[in-house]
């Protein structure tokens, strides 16, 4: 009699779980039938949406309304969404091969002039008309042209290396040349490229100017300035403190050497502002040391890696010789 009860009791459940079940995969069809996936994409209005549509339906009952919203969409794109989302269009595979991860972001390397509506597209798949594909290339022609026409009016090297980055190989005109004369006609003179850093007033250029001008006229007052601008942005972010350094020599004078050893695994620069403006660049497990006008100088430090944070300090050379060593110590909690 209980065998008889307890079988007649599993029956309604299992009656239950299969309603469940038949609701639930009806909602799946439903969801990824025509009416739910472009109702989906009018409550969005999202390009994806109606990408994910035509990819299902490239011929469907609502394909018009879908091809005409991606249209719409990709139109009131600003030019900054290229810059977030280029495409690598590989003609003869037919999808995006180059996937690069940068600040947390994916962002792709864009290489034809198939380059067009979104990150999520694959534009064999879901557009077939070569008449709309057409009319997308001759908008993104567009914008590209309306973008270099605003880095020829700026004429700078950042704008045209903007230019450079944002857009698509197929759309990048005589970009490269333009920036190549115009490198040339900034840094080809030790004056010119003199005149173009304290412009700028930014450490790299200052440290281009160094680089190309080892024995320029201006080479010391370059490196006292690019080295007072990374001290100064160092202490002006979040950064360690540097331990002090040991006097380990004492006499008069009006310089001090400072002997520093680096034991990390790392590259290690220090830079020093003060009276004088100069920079270590130590590799890993070596010694290296300076001499520097006595008085108080902002200290800096920081290694080629940056899942380590910058150090800075502060000391108050009086002459004689100082000795300190860097190292990391990794702290767990």
């Amino acid at each position: 009699m209980s065998n008889n009860r307890g079988g007649s009791g599993c029956l309604p459940s299992i009656i239950i779980a299969a309603l469940v079940f038949v609701i639930w995969g009806a909602f799946e069809i439903y969801d990824e039938s025509q009416i739910g996936l472009i109702k989906n994409a009018r409550e969005f209005d999202e390009m994806p949406n109606y990408e994910h549509y035509l990819k299902k339906y490239p011929t469907g009952r609502y394909s018009k309304e879908a091809y005409e919203a991606v249209v719409r969409l990709w139109d009131e794109m600003d030019f900054d969404f290229f810059k977030k989302y280029e495409m690598d269009y590989n003609v003869s595979q037919g999808f995006f091969d180059t996937l690069i991860k940068t600040d947390e972001r994916n962002y792709y390397n864009s290489t034809t002039c198939k380059f067009a509506i979104s990150n999520y597209l694959r534009l064999d798949t879901v557009y077939t008309d070569p008449g709309f594909l057409s009319n997308l290339h001759d908008k993104m022609e567009a914008k590209c042209r309306a973008q270099y026409d605003i880095a020829v009016q700026i004429n700078t090297l950042d704008g045209w290396m903007h230019y450079l980055t944002i857009v698509p190989k197929d759309f990048l005109f005589d970009a490269q040349e333009k920036y190549d004369n115009l490198h040339n006609e900034i840094w080809g003179t030790e004056e010119s490229a003199w005149a173009y850093a304290c412009e700028m007033n930014k450490a790299d250029t200052y440290e281009e100017y160094e680089s190309l001008y080892p024995d320029g006229n201006h080479f010391s007052e370059a490196e006292k300035r690019a080295v007072d601008l990374r001290v100064n942005s160092i202490f002006g972010r979040d950064h360690g403190t540097l331990p002090a350094m040991n006097k380990t020599g004492y006499g008069g004078g009006t310089t001090s050497t400072v002997v520093v050893e680096n034991a990390t695994s790392y590259v290690l620069t220090v830079f020093y502002s003060g009276n004088d403006g100069k920079r270590l660049v130590i590799q890993p497990n070596g010694r290296q040391s300076v001499v520097l006008t006595n008085g108080n100088y902002k200290i800096a430090a920081s290694v080629n890696s940056s899942s380590v944070r910058s150090y800075a300090g502060t000391e108050d050379l009086t002459g004689g010789e100082y000795n300190v060593k860097y190292y990391i110590q990794t702290t767990r909690y």
